[in-house]
């Protein structure tokens, strides 16, 4: 009898070192860096065990005290291995996922529904949730069509871990919209910037700058679609249109084939559709997408205050498993321009109908002055207004005069404008004609004199005055000499 409970005491005893030597599956708090729909698929499922040791003990929670015997999941067994996984470095990773999960996927649309595999986390939002240990694989299954956002995958050991923070590492595309700068006057030239000016009918050079996800080569197919819009004081000049890809910032171009792109082109918006970049010889995550043209800034007799503003929709492949899911983000750029106003009075001020006036701009490539359409004469007005006006010198000649009065001087003035990315227009300034700007609009008083003009003291009328005066005395001088002598002779 004693030995008989000696052999339960010994068993009871070996049961109870096999407990402590081998824990129950632990789990790991997880959480995701943005919310979303998430789904969990357990590769493999782990066993821990106690090291040996004063030091170890079970569930001190100290991963140097643990080993981990890792298992495939059954349902996982024709998808994945243990050796397919070891030792993958975080780009290796990221393709056996995007591998692993294809192939779910694809048993799921299969037309035998006993394939399909179902996750062991759903309808998970990305907040802190507890799974158990092992090898995870975990989806973005977010609705993103038509958001500025990008779906991910993400493989992830959580054996030895109490809790995971959980990194997306989703990469978007970027899109920026450019408009060049001119100055008719300087000659100087801006680089590419996302506002400036314009006279109306000039040209108007823009530029659409993209870049990509850095991970486009796990996508299935990657679309790339730029959509322009025109305000409707722009004309969009469709024979413009150039397309470039390069290597990356500041790189080599890359070599287009006819098929890689398509340009289409509405009345005042177009379309370039890249339906699958990863076509493109020589493609990497570092390219940059280039479209250029131009447009002229049409003969209106409107001046937007906001500026004339056109926009760019990029649209970018988003889930790298739903080829129909496309993200949206925008750009714009601003073209402004500017308004004369001249008030035309009398030496009372009041208003004085008959005049006539030129506008001229300085051209810095003619090296003279050019006028900005025909003269303008009012009859019966006082009023005149130029509409559509650069930044640049300018002159404002009287070309008519109303009767009885003195032309008025030539009037020579500067618009110089300051415009900045967050605010438009800051400031807008003439110091000739020292008035302030409203709604982008100079506004100037100027005054005809009647009757006859006299020089004015100290000028040079008054030295001409002088030196003909002088002239007129030495002449009767030298006439009364001459007269003395004569009558000398003759007596």
């Amino acid at each position: 009898m004693k030995r008989l409970v000696t052999l339960f005491m010994a068993i009871a005893l070996v049961l109870t070192l096999s407990i402590s030597v081998f824990a129950q599956t632990p789990k790991t708090e997880i959480t995701f860096d943005k919310t979303g729909d998430y789904v969990g698929y357990q590769l493999m499922t782990v066993k821990v065990a106690v090291k040996s040791g004063d030091t170890c003990q079970d569930g001190a929670h100290n991963k140097d005290c643990y080993t981990y015997s890792y298992k495939v999941n059954d349902k996982y067994a024709a998808l994945v291995s243990l050796a397919d996984i070891e030792g993958l470095d975080e780009v290796g990773m990221q393709a056996k996922a995007n591998e692993i999960y294809n192939a779910i996927l694809a048993l799921n649309n299969d037309d035998d529904a006993t394939n399909n595999i179902t996750p062991e986390l759903a309808d998970f939002s990305g907040t802190t949730t507890s799974v158990e240990q092992g090898y995870w694989l975990f989806a973005d299954v977010t609705d993103s069509n038509d958001k500025e956002q990008a779906n991910s995958l993400v493989m992830v050991k959580t054996a030895g871990e109490i809790a995971l923070n959980i990194e997306t590492k989703t990469a978007l595309p970027t899109i920026n919209k450019y408009v060049k700068d001119v100055n008719d006057s300087t000659g100087e030239e801006s680089d590419w910037i996302k506002f400036a000016d314009y006279d109306m009918g000039d040209n108007v050079p823009f530029q659409l700058v993209a870049t990509i996800h850095k991970d486009f080569k796990s996508y299935n197919e990657y679309k790339l679609v730029f959509e322009d819009t025109l305000d409707q004081g722009l004309k969009f000049n469709a024979d413009s249109i150039t397309v470039k890809v390069y290597a990356e910032k500041d790189g080599a171009e890359l070599t287009l084939k006819d098929t890689d792109y398509r340009v289409v082109s509405g009345e005042n918006a177009f379309t370039v559709t890249f339906a699958d970049i990863k076509n493109i010889d020589n493609i990497t995550e570092k390219a940059v997408f280039e479209v250029t043209y131009d447009a002229e800034l049409l003969d209106d007799t409107k001046v937007e205050v906001g500026g004339y503003n056109n926009k760019v929709t990029l649209k970018f492949s988003n889930d790298p498993y739903n080829t129909e899911s496309l993200g949206k983000m925008e750009s714009d750029a601003k073209v402004y321009t500017y308004k004369l106003k001249i008030n035309k009075v009398d030496e009372n001020n009041v208003a004085l109908n008959g005049a006539g006036f030129t506008l001229y701009k300085f051209d810095k490539t003619k090296g003279e002055y050019v006028a900005v359409g025909a003269e303008i004469k009012h009859l019966d007005a006082s009023v005149f207004e130029w509409f559509g006006l650069d930044d640049g010198n300018y002159k404002l000649v009287e070309t008519t005069v109303p009767d009885g009065y003195n032309k008025m001087g030539d009037l020579e003035f500067t618009i110089d404008a300051t415009i900045t990315v967050d605010e438009g227009v800051t400031a807008l300034i003439s110091e000739e004609l020292k008035k302030d700007v409203v709604n982008l609009e100079f506004s100037e008083t100027v005054k005809n004199l009647s009757g006859t003009i006299l020089p004015e003291t100290g000028g040079m009328g008054t030295m001409w005055l002088i030196f003909g005066g002088s002239m007129l005395v030495i002449l009767a001088a030298v006439f009364m000499i001459v007269r003395k002598k004569m009558s000398i002779y003759q007596d």
